[in-house]
């Protein structure tokens, strides 16, 4: 028993050190956007101008626009795919199926700048301008191993005699996946659909080949201007992304704990 109890003490005491690694930087970013002093080495005095200046910043709301824009449309579009992709996996026997269920986890195994270089190459051969529509296509192929991986544990756990209830009654296929399967597995849409979200959002490899002058991510933005140091206002806007990012994701918690 006692030497349970000391596994037990070391294991939380490693967990929290593990913790405290992780959000230490988000700490000090946070606390440094409420600076007063441009530099993060030491804190002056509180401030919110910071958070004015970022509002009033045109470009970096654009920016800001166009990686939220590019990430949902990515994610919509990788949700449509990964949903029928899983279920016929999941559901159908056909031939190759195998194959396939091995070439959708190359994306996830494979460097992101083979993806990038890959979609340069191929639109460079083809004749096709960088931007918005090779970046949504490179992204979803990048994201979509996530969705799937994640659906294909939703069906395997949903009940299969529901679905075959449907189909006995009269409802046709389509019918029967809309209404009857997609409300079962939504959670691991939602799942599925908020870290390939968030993959997408985050990305710079993919983002900073295919962009061009006249669409720039938040990522490429940042990246460019690290020679001149990072701004104040990227603490402000970090900030608000993380508060935002952790409101939902203790809304989905508490929603999860009140299903139960």
């Amino acid at each position: 028993m006692k030497n349970s109890k000391l596994v037990n003490k070391i294991t939380n005491a490693y967990v929290m050190l593990i913790y405290v690694f992780v959000f230490i930087p988000v700490i000090v970013m946070v606390a440094f956007s409420f600076n007063s002093l441009p530099s993060n080495q030491h804190w002056e005095s509180f401030t919110l101008d910071y958070y004015s200046k970022l509002f009033s910043d045109s470009e970096m709301i654009q920016v800001l626009i166009n990686s939220l824009t590019l990430a949902v449309v990515s994610t919509l579009a990788a949700i449509f795919i990964g949903t029928l992709g899983a279920y016929a996996l999941c559901r159908l026997k056909f031939k190759g199926r195998s194959f396939l269920n091995f070439m959708f986890f190359v994306p996830m195994v494979i460097p992101e700048i083979v993806i990038a270089v890959a979609f340069l190459g191929l639109t460079g051969a083809a004749g096709i301008s960088k931007g918005f529509g090779v970046m949504v296509c490179a992204h979803t192929i990048f994201i979509l191993p996530y969705i799937i991986v994640t659906l294909k544990s939703r069906f395997a756990d949903y009940d299969v005699s529901i679905e075959e209830a449907s189909l006995d009654l009269g409802a046709n296929q389509i019918y029967t996946f809309i209404h009857i399967i997609c409300p079962m597995i939504l959670p691991g849409i939602f799942t599925g659909g908020l870290m390939a979200f968030s993959l997408s959002f985050d990305d710079l490899i993919v983002s900073n080949f295919l962009s061009n002058t006249g669409y720039t991510t938040l990522p490429v933005k940042i990246y460019s201007n690290l020679k001149e140091g990072i701004s104040p206002e990227y603490n402000a806007l970090f900030t608000i992304i993380f508060a935002v990012m952790l409101i939902a994701t203790a809304a989905i918690a508490i929603k999860k704990k009140r299903g139960k």
